[in-house]
C-alpha cells in the first residue's frame, strides 16, 4: 500500500506553495490527481503548479465548462500543464472527448496533467499517478498525498514543503499615478516627474507628502 503524506496548510499561499512543489518533483507525462468538495482549494494547487512550471497562475482558473485547459510556460524546455476537470464528466469513457484516448498517452506527452474531481475517472488514470485528496480542517485545509507507480519515491521530497511559506509585500503605490514602486531609492515617489508635480503643488497647498523642499528639487537640469 502506497504510503500517505499528509499536509496542514493554513492559507491560500501555503496551498499554492505545496502545487509548486509537486510541479517541481513531476516529469512530463505525470498525472496529478485532484479531489476534493467545492471550495477546498483545488484550483489553488493547480495554480501553485503552474507557479512550478514558470507559467503565470493567474492564468489558470477552473475549465469547468470547457473540460480541459492547456497553459505553456516561456520556458519552451519545460513542459505544458494540462488543466482538466472532470466535474462534468460521468464517467471514465467521457475523457475520450478531450482526446485521452488510450492511457492518455497522446495528451500527457511533453505535458504535466492535473485532473480535477480525479475521481469520477480514476480508472482511466493509470497506475502511474500522484492523488491529492484536500478537505477542509481546523485553521485550513489537510492535504493528504498519495503516491502510486512511480511516484513513490518521488513524493518524499514533497514533505520539505515550507509549512509558513513567506509572501511577497506587494510594492508600496507612487501617491501621484499609483505606480507600484520597485526601485527603494526613488520612494515615496515612482519617478522624478511625479516628485516634481508634487513639488509643484507646494504652491497651492495640495501637496501629498509634507516634507522640506530640498536643494535638489530647485535645481535645474542642463
Amino acid at each position: 500500500m502506497s504510503k500517505a503524506v499528509v499536509i496542514t496548510s493554513g492559507s491560500v499561499e501555503h496551498t499554492m506553495e505545496i502545487g509548486r512543489a509537486i510541479a517541481l518533483a513531476a516529469e512530463p507525462g505525470d498525472v496529478i490527481a485532484v479531489d476534493g468538495e467545492l471550495g477546498a482549494g483545488k484550483t489553488q494547487l493547480v495554480r501553485g503548479m503552474a507557479m512550478g512550471l514558470g507559467i503565470g497562475p493567474e492564468r489558470v482558473s477552473s475549465p469547468t465548462f470547457v473540460i480541459s485547459h492547456e497553459y505553456e510556460p516561456e520556458d519552451a524546455a519545460l513542459p505544458v500543464l494540462v488543466h482538466v476537470d472532470a466535474y462534468r464528466l460521468a464517467g471514465p469513457g467521457d475523457l475520450d472527448s478531450i482526446g485521452w484516448g488510450e492511457g492518455g498517452q497522446e495528451l500527457r506527452d511533453g505535458a504535466i496533467v492535473a485532473i480535477e474531481w480525479a475521481q469520477r475517472v480514476m480508472p482511466a488514470l493509470g497506475d502511474d499517478l500522484l492523488h491529492v485528496q484536500i478537505v477542509h480542517a481546523p485553521g485550513g485545509r489537510r492535504l493528504t498525498i498519495t503516491p502510486y507507480g512511480n511516484w513513490k519515491t518521488r513524493a518524499l521530497t514533497l514533505t520539505q514543503t515550507p509549512h509558513n511559506p513567506k509572501v511577497a509585500k506587494p510594492h508600496p503605490k507612487c501617491p501621484i499615478c499609483s505606480t507600484p514602486i520597485t526601485d527603494a531609492g526613488a520612494l515615496p515617489f515612482c519617478s522624478e516627474r511625479c516628485k516634481q508635480v508634487d513639488l509643484n503643488r507646494w504652491f497651492d497647498g495640495r501637496y501629498l507628502v509634507s516634507r522640506p523642499i530640498q536643494h535638489t528639487d530647485l535645481e535645474e537640469e542642463v
